[in-house]
């Protein structure tokens, strides 16, 4: 963790002062944001206050004492983070009030909205900051924003994302691991046994989504890095990547090189809901290149028996099997 620089804010309640102070920068927010996504344990205190912070005011509307020890407690803003403390300590004392788990605890006050495609579909959303994100075909986005962060899950498929920088981190959930960034650019994929970043351009951190004891490794990511993630193995790699063949996918085709049969075809089989199967499985050893367009899966398929030893079989569902000609 990087120490704090002279003059800035080392706690949740140093920053939420900051924030709050009408003398605060844009140098300052963007410094708040990296304090926020350098660790899950500082998300973690800031959604801890802000959840006291919410408890406090919905108690002091039927309290006339606690209100009284609200109104004090915003009087001069440089005593603000010590008096906001002082009055979370009387509800315990006056009203006999616990830290209650509050739907407010993250910051989240927005709706949430879902985005969807279909089989060979894509689709462009423009999100309310700015901010751009391109979902691939077979794939859904929940997308809730609130006062402390923007805050998305891909629950399935692959997402392009266009960041617009502001103050508030961007975090994309996907599985057990987030993906945060201030403003830059990057594609996920999630698969049944692994998460896949790829990064365009600028820089964002991949860290567990749940906050557990004990360090916590979080991976910076920048332009030209893949991460991986493996579910199954427990395990996280970091490779150079070509990111024009990551997300070749927005030109509508997918680009192989050297890529093993089994793989290039649970890649083609996202844009087609009549999926294609290895029935032989001495097939498997087989690699693939070349470039196919997205939208014609049938081209792949007929490459694979003009060049290999392979036939397709077509079930009475319309599916097709690869069999060892």
């Amino acid at each position: 963790m990087q120490a704090a620089a002279e003059g800035e804010p080392v706690d949740a309640e140093g920053w939420d002062a900051r924030l709050r102070s009408p003398l605060c920068s844009e140098e300052d927010r963007a410094a708040f944001a990296r304090w926020w996504a350098e660790a899950p344990e500082n998300a973690g205190a800031m959604e801890n206050l802000h959840a006291r912070i919410s408890l406090l005011k919905g108690a002091a509307r039927f309290d006339p004492r606690l209100r009284a020890l609200t109104e004090k407690a915003t009087v001069a803003a440089g005593e603000r983070v010590r008096r906001r403390w002082k009055v979370a300590a009387a509800i315990c004392i006056v009203g006999g009030v616990g830290v209650l788990a509050l739907s407010t605890v993250s910051g989240l006050t927005g709706p949430v909205t879902v985005y969807r495609t279909a089989a060979g579909k894509q689709s462009t959303i423009q999100l309310e900051d700015g901010s751009e994100v391109v979902l691939n075909s077979k794939s859904e986005l929940a997308v809730q924003y609130g006062i402390m962060t923007r805050s998305l899950t891909l629950k399935a498929g692959e997402a392009m994302f266009e960041v617009a920088h502001e103050r508030r981190p961007f975090v994309v959930t996907v599985g057990s691991q987030e993906v945060v960034a201030v403003g830059t650019a990057f594609n996920i994929r999630t698969g049944p046994r692994d998460l896949e970043v790829t990064m365009v351009h600028g820089k964002v951190n991949v860290r567990p989504a749940v906050q557990a004891h004990g360090d916590q490794q979080v991976f910076s990511l920048v332009a030209g890095q893949r991460l991986v993630a493996d579910h199954v193995n427990r395990s996280v790699t970091v490779t150079q990547s070509d990111a024009k063949v990551e997300t070749a996918w927005l030109e509508g085709r997918v680009q192989f090189e050297d890529k093993p049969l089994a793989e290039a075809i649970s890649e083609i089989n996202r844009y087609t809901d009549h999926p294609i199967s290895i029935a032989d499985p001495s097939l498997q050893s087989l690699v693939v290149n070349g470039s196919f367009r997205t939208a014609q899966p049938e081209n792949f398929v007929a490459a694979l028996t003009s060049y290999y030893p392979i036939r397709a079989k077509i079930t009475s569902a319309g599916d097709v099997e690869l069999v060892r000609r």
